[in-house]
């Protein structure tokens, strides 16, 4: 058959048509990964080719030659020559990011129909190089790289997000004063410097003009009192200086003579009792004294208390348990058909009743008793539900339905005095 290429019309080649089903991996709000080729295919008469024919779909980046970047072959039922096939379910579509792109289409024992055409955008998809409203991605990420996360937080390099310096604002107002700063280290104490010697006191002279503060001399003797001067008027306070660093503690002076001794002062107040000194030895026994008469017979002690009693025997049997303080009995019975026939089966034949759970655990998880599965305990744990248990640790423990079919675990338990 001759089929011609010149009535074969693509009307839509567009990724993600509604037509098309998503693929396995997609997300709820994904694109579909399939575009949809449409067309109609005439015979070499001009008729519309009908029945079913293979037809092979090739992607090229050169519009002639070159080499496939992606293929696909499908079986088309043609109607009336029409057809749609939804490519890329087969072999995944390659990336489609604007790198030119040719189509070819192969009809049965045909060679490839010429020209091929070029995938190009559908009207509205013109838009999709830009975003010109509200967008709702699940997330975003450029190439591998996530930059903002499913919850909306942004993911990627913080470079680069600190915009330029805006201008330098006013002066803010000068804030309060801070705390004294600590105290510094005290510096290392200079030696002693050398007393120099007394001179004679010379006889009172004038009172001169005050001069310039001149270094301060050795110590003389003290001359006579001088007139007292009136009193100048009180300068203005400075300001505080700064505290200046402690000074090295100076050498000990020479103790001085003892002063004469004073008055008694008034009673203290009493000092704590000291502790008890050693017991002394002890003197020596003294002489036995004569024997005195015998007295007479006091009167009959109480009745003291009986002794220890001994616990009945278990039930025949029964395993016997020597507790601290009690004897537990316990046997475990055969399958019955709900809680209450165990709890019969107990006490029609040994006189007992179903075990509490700790019963259970005192006969099997401490003496060693022997337990044929999941047994009934008489603890209760809801409605018409008790407590059961098949092994010592905490998993083995399980509430059941009354009608449930389990084993019985009888105990039968009496203090001892």
């Amino acid at each position: 058959m001759n089929l011609l290429r010149s009535s074969l019309v693509v009307l839509a080649l567009a990724l993600g048509l509604t037509a098309a089903a998503p693929t396995a991996h997609a997300g709820q709000n994904d694109v579909p990964a399939l575009m949809t080729q449409t067309g109609r295919l005439f015979d070499a008469g001009g008729q519309p080719v009908a029945g079913s024919i293979t037809m092979v779909f090739t992607l090229y980046s050169v519009p002639s030659g070159g080499t496939a970047v992606w293929s696909e072959s499908h079986q088309v039922a043609l109607d009336d020559g029409y057809f749609v096939v939804a490519l890329g379910g087969a072999t995944p579509l390659p990336t489609l990011d604007g790198t030119p792109l040719y189509l070819g289409i192969k009809v049965g024992a045909d060679p490839e129909m010429t020209p091929r055409e070029e995938l190009v955008s559908v009207p509205y998809a013109l838009v999709a190089g830009d975003v010109l409203g509200d967008i709702h991605p699940g997330s975003v990420s450029i190439g591998t790289i996530p930059v903002i996360d499913e919850n909306g937080r942004w993911v990627g390099s913080p470079t680069g997000l600190t915009g330029p310096a805006g201008a330098t604002g006013p002066a803010g107002a000068t804030g309060a004063t801070g705390p004294q700063g600590p105290i510094g280290l005290t510096g290392p104490a200079g030696p002693q410097g050398p007393i120099g010697v007394t001179g004679a006191a010379g006889p009172q002279g004038l009172r001169g003009l005050t001069g310039l503060t001149g270094p301060a001399g050795a110590t003389g003797a003290t001359g006579p009192q001088g007139p007292i001067g009136l009193t100048g008027a009180t300068g203005s306070t400075g300001p505080q200086g700064p505290i200046g660093l402690t000074g090295a503690t100076g050498a000990t002076g020479a103790t001085g003579p003892a002063g004469a001794v004073g008055a008694t002062g008034p009673q203290g107040l009493r000092g704590l009792t000291g502790l008890t000194g050693p017991t002394g030895a002890t003197g020596p026994a003294g002489p036995t004294g004569a024997t005195g008469p015998t007295g007479a017979t006091g009167p009959e002690g109480p009745q003291g208390p009986s002794g220890t009693s001994t616990a009945p025997a278990c039930p025949s049997g029964m395993q016997r348990i020597d507790l601290p303080l009690s004897t537990l009995c316990y046997v475990a019975g055969t399958s019955t058909a709900n809680w209450l026939n165990a709890d019969d089966f107990c006490f029609a034949n040994f006189r007992a009743s179903l075990c509490t759970l700790t019963q259970w655990r005192l006969a099997v998880c401490r003496a060693g008793a022997s337990t044929p599965g999941r047994t009934w305990t008489a603890t209760p744990s809801g409605s018409a539900s008790f407590v059961s248990i098949t092994a010592c640790t905490a998993d083995g423990v399980a509430t059941q339905a009354a009608s449930t079919q389990l084993f019985p675990a009888c105990c039968a338990e009496w203090p001892r005095f």
